[in-house]
């Protein structure tokens, strides 16, 4: 009886040493790898930047604040904050390249539209947000908007809070950034949405209302590229459903 006993304080007294042993493993392991976690090696000393046509990659790392900074301990929804806090700056998407890299690919607004002002030039992307305000638009390939009125000149705000509007333009603007022809719309008024119309040099496009915006001004493309029709001042009239209407004045 005393055997058994003594045999069941010894495997008890066992199993308390396996214990004690590991969790001291445990804890020797966990302090170990916080350690090595926290070491300078691991801090970020190479940041590259992709899909950054517009914004220099300089201005985008030094937004980040990223260099230094333990890469097991950044904060995604921090630095895209910080980023895109330039208006041209859409998303961001970080990507670690241990032991102390990070690639920081973005995604940009691009500018479609200016709108001239008593105090500047605003620059706006399709959906009508401020990019930025500059004195001139020299070496920029962009459309005039005009007939829209301003509820805000803030950069990084809309330029309207029109719904309506902003939908229009948005349409118009995708239209624009897909417009592969060599033919440049040089001005876009909304002043009335059922009475649009846009300028390519001298030649007035009369759209009507938005429906089929993409045949409208394909069309219209398609009568200032026909040299048989010689069109350089005039209008087109594609308003109404049918064959268009041009005529050279």
């Amino acid at each position: 009886m005393n055997n058994e006993i003594n045999e069941y304080i010894k495997k008890h007294k066992r199993k308390k040493v396996r214990k004690k042993l590991v969790l001291f493993f445990i804890f020797f392991f966990s302090i170990t790898i916080l350690i090595l976690l926290k070491a300078p090696f691991f801090n970020i000393a190479d940041i590259k930047v992709e899909n950054n046509k517009i914004i220099d990659s300089k201005d985008i790392i030094s937004r980040s604040e990223l260099f230094g900074k333990n890469i097991f301990y950044i904060n995604q929804k921090d630095v895209s904050y910080k980023i895109t806090e330039n208006p041209y700056i859409e998303q961001v998407n970080l990507k670690r390249v241990f032991p102390n890299g990070i690639i920081i690919n973005v995604v940009e607004r691009k500018a479609v539209y200016f709108v001239k002002s008593s105090d500047g030039i605003y620059v706006l992307n399709h959906e009508l947000k401020i990019l930025e305000k500059r004195a001139s638009i020299d070496g920029l390939n962009l459309t005039e908007l005009t007939g829209v009125s301003p509820t805000s000149t803030d950069v990084g705000t809309y330029l309207t809070s029109d719904e309506k509007i902003k939908r229009i333009a948005t349409n118009i603007g995708k239209l624009l950034e897909e417009n592969k022809s060599d033919v440049k719309f040089n001005l876009a008024n909304l002043e009335s949405t059922t009475s649009l119309y846009m300028l390519v040099g001298d030649v007035k496009l009369l759209l009507g209302n938005d429906e089929n915006l993409e045949t409208k001004l394909n069309n219209c493309i398609g009568i200032l590229k026909d040299s048989s029709k010689g069109l350089t001042k005039g209008y087109i009239d594609v308003s109404f459903n049918g064959d268009p209407v041009y005529k050279n004045e």
